[in-house]
């Protein structure tokens, strides 16, 4: 870990980001007394399409028309719902 002051961390900021994309990390100090880190942030992964293939299972009928009752429930809540008591 590098450790630069603020007038060279303003002065050559592009290059340093550079250098952090690559890993790097630098501490930036201000009269020799560390203030700041710069570190890279983690990359997410690529996503793999197809990775759950096989893996998840949906039910039978679950996109079959509900009865006005359960839309009711859906809409007004629960009777039993302890919000509504």
């Amino acid at each position: 870990m590098e450790t630069v002051n603020i007038h060279h961390a303003k002065t050559h900021l592009s290059s340093i980001i550079g250098k952090v994309e690559e890993g790097g990390e630098f501490v930036i100090a201000r009269n020799g007394c560390p203030v700041a880190q710069l570190t890279p942030i983690p990359q997410k992964p690529d996503r793999i399409p197809g990775k759950f293939i096989g893996k998840i299972k949906i039910a039978e009928g679950w996109n079959a028309p509900i009865s006005a009752s359960e839309m009711s429930e859906l809409l007004d809540g629960h009777p039993t719902d302890p919000l509504k008591l």
